[in-house]
């Protein structure tokens, strides 16, 4: 841990979100780790793994739309969709235009 924080230190400009979990909770869900740790602290924009949406609920892609609210709300910057991208789109457009994914302030 101490040279992957080190790095962060050091300006790292994208952090990748893991596909592990903490406690139980899928860390591209993990609001509390990912923004309210990582980005408060480090100021870095986060990218999904590949797939790593699919993975927020079992089995994968069972409630994608809920996969990426969640994913969203966590605060990923840039999610990774080399096929669904078009379902991805419109449910962020869906949710954005719904009110649904507002970030707003950590």
């Amino acid at each position: 841990m101490p040279a992957y924080l080190d790095s962060i230190r050091k300006v790292v400009a994208t952090i990748i979100v893991s596909y592990s979990s903490w406690n139980g909770k899928k860390m591209h869900a993990n609001r509390d780790l990912v923004t309210r740790y990582l980005k408060t602290k480090f100021a870095s924009s986060f990218i999904s793994d590949w797939l790593g949406i699919d993975t927020i609920i079992s089995p994968p892609h069972a409630n994608y739309s809920c996969s990426v609210q969640a994913g969203v709300l966590a605060g990923i910057d840039m999610v990774m969709v080399p096929y669904n991208f078009t379902e991805f789109i419109d449910d962020l457009t869906f949710q954005d235009l719904e009110g649904q994914i507002y970030r707003g302030i950590v």
